[in-house]
Order: C-alpha cells, then structure tokens, then sequence
C-alpha cells in the first residue's frame, strides 16, 4: 500500500498462540513502535518497516509469570504496569511495575504498586475490570504514576534513569494515594503537565451528566483534594446516556476521553481568559469541546482544559469577557468570592422586627430610684452625678462665707460696703429662711442644683418608655435603667370552656405568609430562577405564581412567592453556572 511517497508493507511478526494482552506503543520521535504481549517483545523500525529486536517474554523478564496491561514510554526507557506471580503465594499475582530499556530490549528492574494487594493468577492472565492497571509517565520529571481501579489506589514512582549504564537504572516507589471506596480510582492516569496529574475516576455517580469524572491534582501533594473536576457545571456533556470513561490522554494540556460507547470527548486546552465548553454537534461518536470566555465572577490565569476559577473577595470580573485577572472592587462594598460587581452595603441594610425584653429591675419605684440616682457618686461618670455639682456649689458657698466673714470683721469701709450688697442679694435668694437671713440664700444655690438634677432625671425616665423606641438613659450613670415593668408569661387569649381551641393560633394557622429571597451580587437571571415546593413521598410541585425582579445595581434578583402552607419546604434551583455572594431572607404576613 502507498500513500504518497510512503510505501507500507505488510509484515508478518507473530504467528503463534493467543495473546490476550498486547501492548501497542510508538516511541515520541515515532521511528519505533514497541509491542510488549504476553508472549513476546517487540522492537519494530517503522521508517524502515523491519524488526529490531524480537525476544521472547520468558527470556526477556529471565523468569516466568509476568502479565502486562499497561505501558508507557519515552526514547530510552518504557515503564509497564503489569502482575507478577508470587514466588512463595502460588495461584496469586502482585501488581508491579516493570522498568525496561529500549536501547535494546532490556528488563532492568521492578516496583510495587501496592506491598499488601495480590490478585488471582487466573483474573491477571485475563482482560477484565478486576485485572486493569494503568500507567503514565513523565520523563522531564523522570516520575510515573500507576492506578490500580480495583483498590482505588493511584501510586507514584521515582525513575532515575540518567546514568549511561543501563544496570544503573532503577524505579521506585515515591508514595500511595487512597481514593474514593469503590470508586475504581486510578481507572486511567495521564500527565497534563510536569506539575499536574489526571485520575479517571470510573464510579464517580456525582451527577447525571456522565458516570465517571476526570480529577486534576498537583503531582507534590497527596491525591486527595482535587484542584478541579471533568465535567463541571461550566463543562457540562449533554448526552443522552451517561457515558463512563475508560481512558484518558493528554497532551500539550489537551484532554482526551474514550468511553464505554465508544465515542471520543475532545477537551482542547484554551488561552488564559478562555474556557472549552459543550457545544451541539450532529455527530454521535466525537464531541469537541469550543471556546469560551469566563463568565461574570470568574477568571483564567493559565492555559489548560480547565474552567475558570471564581474572582477572590474583594475583585470582580463584570461581563462575559476573557478574563486572567479580576478587577479591584470598591472598599467597603459586599464583594464577596465570585462577585460580578460592588454592591453597597447600605443598598441591603438587615431589618430586626424582634427584640429581647430584659428582666425586670430589682428597684422599681420611682422615689427609690430618684434617691440613689441623687445621693450616688460614680467615678466614671461625675459630669452627670447631682451629688458631686452640689459638693462643688456648697464648696464654693463655703468660700463665699469665709470671705463675707472677713468683709464683716475688716476695717475697710469699701469692703463693708461690698459685703452689705452682697448680704441684700443672698437675702433675696434665700429659700430657705424666706429672705430672713443671707446665710440661707447662699446655701440655696445648692438647693438648686439638686432640684434641677431631680427634673433632669425624672425628664430622661420618662423618656424611657417604651423600650422599643428609647435609648439609654442621659441622666443616670446605670445605663440598664428601665422604665418598665416586664412579665416572662405570655398573655395569650383565653382558650375555649374545654380548653381545645386556642383562638391566638387559630389565627396564625390562617395568616398567609409571603416569601421574598434575594440573591445578591450574582449574574443569574431571572430566566434562570425557578422555586418548588418538595413534598415528602411525591414529585416536587412546582410554585408558578412568583414574581420575580432584577434590582436597580444589576447584580441582584428578587423573588417573590406565596408559601403553600406554614410547615412546607421550599427549594430554590438557578440553572447554570454562577455564584450567589449572599442571600438576604425576607418573610413577611399582612399587618391586619
């Protein structure tokens, strides 16, 4: 056969008995294609279109009962993930990975996937799910990672194989992560790059788009928490029938996907700013993935089939546009993780309609409350204490009767004079002696003082009723001070002469409650929005009768609903891919 200036002949390699596993590989530069089967291994120059090298697997591995399944390779060296027979356990396999070199054919040593998993030698010999391993290696990194879907163990290994003499080389085994229970991690293993991995997980039933899922980790931290999934809410496959995923491959950041029905998922890797989305296509067996920009809330900062990762609190991304970099948000604006704009705080300000009532005061009594307010001394709080102002007035009168004293006894005549108008003033302000002596109207003055505290006080107290719309008092150091009386028991109305009916919840059974949810700081939309009411033991009902609204910042929609009846539950489902930054709950009855 010819095509073009290429002549393929065919060429007869093995004729002999049945191989029930034979691993196909071309060699990076694809100038060789490297076969590794149950009975044979292979080295076949496709430029030239001969045979290399050709040996037989017991002379190749020096001792019998090797079963390979997998097979990855650089130029130098391929890595093979295989079972081999226990030499002191008949009838049972270990997994292992084999080292060999290709320049030539030579097998050169071996690693455990797992020291405490075998298999039954009858179950390695055969292909089946029970039997499968997988294997991808990395030659910048000089590691290879192994799954074994049976144990949903995914291992990391170690080849230093930059030494000139081959004997030198060797594989070991870095580390084991432990999947997901019967998950069938490890189904499929592939290098995206030289710091992230993909795991097929086979058994994924996360949800319905597909039975399987493809998890990225970084290489240097445990498999444990993925940095993300395939498919996703924003990669979503819009299949008919949930496909599985039986292998996996990836190249240049590109993901390549066979499933169970045969058909190929293409996921291109995309520029920074850009995602790979679903798109309808006629075809039933290949489905490629197209551009997208991130969405609101969302950026890329790198290369990669991946999706977009939400804005950090504090930036935003507001429109569909490729986005690598979210920008600064507003100080002190709600811009939470995934923002798509700022939204101002006293835009959704929280409303209180409850209050805690506290207990009753242990004094009550006016009177009582007057005395102690007058007659007690806070340090914290002299500029409003009545009794410190009338110490300093009675210190200051004290003062003023020293001197008149002294005015009395002098011989100044100017001073007499002074003192005789002074003594007719204090005469006239006298309240106590009625005018009689002067003495009493210098001590009025203190008088004073405590009445105009007395009305102060008594003014502020009864500005404290109701609590409801008071602040704490003005006139008093002890801000707990009520003007009220409280009672724990709840007044209700008075029940039916056979105390089955109580009229207050018959009234509350037949007050309509209505619902108002708003989504803050979000893109979704109104079309997007829909509300149900779940009811246990049948099919959700769907609540047709909502208003719904986009408010005035354009990042934020309110919806509106009767609720069916007061003991129900409600759910809320937004289609697509978006985040909510909050969600402020409104439940409200007529006030009538």
């Amino acid at each position: 056969m010819t095509i073009g200036n290429i002549t393929i002949r065919d060429t007869l390699i093995w004729n002999g008995t049945h191989q029930e596993f034979m691993l196909l590989k071309v060699s990076p530069s694809q100038r060789y294609a490297y076969t590794f089967a149950d009975s044979f291994v292979l080295k076949f120059d496709i430029t030239q279109n001969r045979i290399v090298e050709l040996k037989a697997s017991q002379n190749f591995y020096l001792i019998p009962g090797k079963y390979p399944h997998a097979m990855d390779l650089t130029e130098d060296w391929a890595l093979i993930a295989a079972y081999a027979a226990t030499p002191f356990v008949t009838n049972f396999a270990a997994a292992v990975v084999l080292l060999c070199s290709l320049n030539p054919l030579q097998f050169l040593g071996s690693a455990s996937l797992h020291d405490e998993f075998v298999q039954t030698t009858s179950l390695a010999k055969t292909y089946n799910l029970a039997s499968h391993l997988s294997i991808s290696v990395n030659k910048e990194r000089q590691m290879a990672i192994a799954g074994l879907p049976l144990a949903t163990i995914v291992s990391l290994f170690s080849i230093n194989a930059t030494s000139i003499n081959t004997s030198e080389w060797t594989v070991q085994r870095v580390r084991i992560d432990v999947g997901p229970s019967n998950s069938g991690f490890g189904q499929s293993v592939a290098w995206i790059d030289n710091e992230t991995v993909a795991i097929d997980v086979l058994s994924a039933n996360a949800h319905s788009w597909s039975k399987s899922e493809v998890w990225t980790f970084p290489v240097d931290s445990p498999f444990t928490i993925p940095q993300y999934v395939f498919p996703n809410n924003q990669q979503t496959l819009a299949v008919y029938v949930a496909p599985s995923f039986y292998q996996i491959l990836s190249w240049s950041k590109n993901l390549f996907i066979l499933t169970d029905w045969t058909a190929v998922i293409f996921v291109p890797s995309q520029p920074p700013g850009y995602l790979s989305v679903w798109t309808e296509t006629s075809d039933m067996f290949t489905f490629i993935f197209d551009p997208s920009p991130c969405s609101p809330g969302k950026y890329k900062k790198e290369s990669g089939f991946g999706l977009c990762q939400a804005c950090p609190p504090q930036t935003k991304n507001p429109a569909y546009q490729p986005c690598t970099q979210c920008l600064p948000c507003s100080s002190n604006t709600f811009c939470p993780l995934g923002s798509i704009t700022d939204v101002f705080y006293n835009n959704y300000s929280s409303y209180t309609q409850t209050y805690t009532y506290p207990d009753s005061p242990d004094m009550n009594n006016y009177d009582d409350l007057l005395v102690q307010n007058i007659f007690a001394i806070n340090t914290q709080c002299l500029l409003i204490s009545p009794l410190f102002w009338t110490l300093i007035v009675m210190t200051l009168c004290c003062i003023t009767w020293f001197l008149m004293t002294i005015g009395k006894v002098a011989p100044c005549q100017l001073l007499k004079q002074q003192r005789n108008k002074a003594k007719k003033f204090l005469k006239n302000t006298d309240i106590v002696g009625e005018g009689e002596r002067w003495i009493g109207g210098l001590f009025s003055f203190a008088i004073v003082v405590l009445f105009g505290f007395a009305f102060w006080f008594a003014d502020d107290y009864l500005k404290l009723y109701p609590i409801e719309t008071s602040s704490s008092p003005r006139a008093s150091c002890d801000s707990t001070l009520r003007n009220a009386v409280f009672d724990n028991a709840l007044q209700l109305p008075l029940p039916n002469v056979d105390g089955t009916r109580w009229p207050i919840f018959d009234m509350l059974d037949n007050q309509p409650l209505t619902m108002t949810l708003d989504l803050i700081n979000t893109a979704a939309t109104c079309q997007n929005l829909t509300v149900q009411q779940n009811r246990p033991g049948v099919n959700y009902l769907r609540l047709t009768n909502i208003s719904c609204q986009i408010q005035p910042d354009n990042a934020t929609i309110s919806t509106t609903f009767l609720l069916p009846s007061h003991q129900t539950t409600v759910q809320i489902n937004i289609t697509g891919s978006y985040f909510v930054g909050g969600v402020r709950l409104c439940l409200r009855a007529p006030g009538d």
